[in-house]
């Protein structure tokens, strides 16, 4: 499984386990479940699964076993793809099209399986799994043109989504178009949703009120204190020279560098990684996950990098994002890579070369 697949996958999870916990609905277990499997995470899966139960005891989930049936040498696949035309007809959405173009798909009636795709496409044009279905098949056929206007597509009607996001940067980096790629992954940093895009309301309403073992188990936690609000200096120098005189903790002296680069004005967050991806420091808003930041961090520096040696713009030094949440600017150090989150009053087109100044002296 390669990295983009794997952050995906983990995302995807993360989102579906939120939703879960404020308001659990039957589509979200179906969903969440093969993502368990994927990742090898049966000990969760099966958790989830006796939760579904719990929950919706009518809930049908035999169809997703905590293995792949599929790959069994017994497996009878025209009996799986009628009984799965059987539920479409009786109960239609993207995702038992998805299910249905999949078994197509494993059988090797792959014009099946687009045909299956496009008819889901015809009766949920304004959502993005039909596209995604699409793009992978134009995939396996080699076709990475077409996938990339079908992810493209996906895209568009959820951009809150990775799953479209990260095939599209995975495509964009095999051409080579690293500005593309750069800005796609962007958007997993800065997430904004451009268009709402619902599923079908076909599943019952979750009840308000959990309560039982299932529920203590998978309450979420409370949210960490927020970090204590930001000093704002004046001039940037300023800033360092303050920092500076204060010193660090008996840390790692990333540590103190990030105690420094907190007297930045409007800073939200701070992250240091060494050049394998590994965080050295980081103070971030409870609201972000450092992994996610770690990993979008981790790519738009390479991605900025190698741009810049395409391009034989000299050796890499800083980049900056601008997006409606808010600002990203990088900085590569002598041993480690800094990422800087801003909220939107700062405005990194203007300052980023005073701020990639303080970074240098900082780093120096």
């Amino acid at each position: 499984m390669n990295y983009l697949r794997r952050f995906y996958l983990e995302r995807e999870i993360k989102r579906l386990e939120e939703r879960i916990s404020a308001s659990p609905q039957p589509n979200d277990f179906i969903k969440i479940l093969p993502l368990y499997i994927e990742l090898g995470e049966i000990p969760k899966a099966e958790e989830m699964k006796r939760r579904a139960r719990q929950l919706y005891p009518a809930l049908d989930l035999s169809r997703i076993p905590l293995d792949k049936p599929e790959k069994a040498p017994d497996f009878d696949f025209s009996k799986e793809i009628e009984d799965v035309r059987m539920e479409l007809a009786a109960n239609p959405s993207p995702w038992l099209y998805g299910r249905l173009a999949r078994l197509y798909l494993d059988s090797g009636a792959v014009e099946k399986a687009e045909e299956t795709a496009k008819d889901a496409l015809n009766l949920f044009p304004s959502h993005p799994y039909p596209y995604v279905l699409l793009a992978e098949i134009a995939v396996m056929r080699n076709d990475r043109q077409s996938a990339a206007k079908f992810f493209d597509l996906a895209v568009r009607y959820d951009s809150s989504s990775a799953v479209s996001i990260v095939h599209l940067a995975e495509y964009y980096q095999e051409v080579r178009d690293f500005d593309r790629t750069r800005k796609l992954l962007e958007m997993l940093l800065l997430p904004h949703r451009s268009v709402s895009v619902s599923e079908p309301p076909k599943a019952p309403p979750a009840p308000q009120d959990i309560t039982g073992p299932a529920a203590r188990d998978t309450a979420p936690a409370p949210p960490a204190a927020e970090p204590k609000k930001l000093r704002e200096s004046g001039r940037l120098e300023s800033a360092l020279d303050h920092a500076l005189s204060e010193g660090g903790p008996e840390d790692p002296r990333y540590v103190s560098y990030v105690t420094s680069l907190k007297t930045l004005s409007f800073l939200q967050g701070v992250v240091i990684i060494d050049k394998e991806g590994k965080v050295l420091a980081s103070d971030l808003p409870y609201a972000l996950s450092e992994d996610d930041v770690r990993s979008a961090l981790n790519n738009l520096w390479l991605t900025s990098m190698t741009q810049a040696k395409q391009m034989m713009l000299g050796s890499y030094r800083y980049s900056a994002f601008e997006g409606e949440s808010g600002g990203f600017f990088i900085f590569q150090a002598p041993e480690c890579v800094v990422g800087l989150l801003f909220d939107k009053r700062r405005r990194l087109d203007r300052e980023q070369q005073e701020i990639f100044e303080f970074c240098r002296q900082l780093f120096s």
